[in-house]
C-alpha cells in the first residue's frame, strides 16, 4: 500500500500563494491609482469607499478561487 501524500488543504500552497499575492497587488493598485488621481486630478475621494471595495471585490476573487482550485 503506497503511503499517502501529505498536502495541506484542498488547494497546493503556491496556487495559494498565487492567490494572495494577486489579491494584495490589486488591491495596492487601486489604492495607488485612487492617490493618484487625488493628486493629480485634486479629486476629493471618499477614502473608505476607495478601501472597501478593492477587499469587497478581491474577496469574491479569492472565493471563485478557492473554489475552482479545490479539489
Amino acid at each position: 500500500m503506497p503511503a499517502p501524500e501529505h498536502r495541506s488543504g484542498s488547494i497546493p500552497r503556491n496556487q495559494r500563494r498565487f492567490a494572495l499575492v494577486f489579491a494584495a497587488v490589486f488591491f495596492l493598485v487601486l489604492l495607488a491609482a485612487a492617490l493618484l488621481l487625488k493628486l493629480v486630478e485634486h479629486v476629493d475621494i471618499p477614502w473608505i469607499w476607495v478601501i472597501v471595495t478593492p477587499i469587497f471585490v478581491t474577496f469574491l476573487i479569492l472565493m471563485f478561487l478557492w473554489v475552482r482550485l479545490s479539489d
